[in-house]
């Protein structure tokens, strides 16, 4: 499942993102207190989306994210 809206708000616009595997998902809370760690492959994904992301929510054990990233003003609706 895939779902992207734009979102207006009093500080500017936002795109939500939505994605949700039929997969097992992973633990975000263990790969979030082991990001400190060595570098794993397959790991740059997860990380990259947290950097650009004003915010991050995993659900149901990993298998779902969402997330809220800021759109520049010139994308602003007039």
């Amino acid at each position: 499942m895939l779902d992207i809206a734009r979102l207006e708000s009093g500080d500017g616009a936002k795109i939500r993102v939505r994605v949700k595997d039929s997969g097992k998902g992973f633990d975000a809370r263990a790969w979030q207190v082991d990001a400190g760690a060595r570098p794993r492959r397959g790991d740059r994904g997860v990380g990259l989306v947290e950097q650009l992301c004003e915010a991050v929510e995993y659900r149901d054990g990993g298998a779902e994210v969402e997330v809220l990233r800021a759109l520049p003003p010139m994308m602003a609706l007039a």
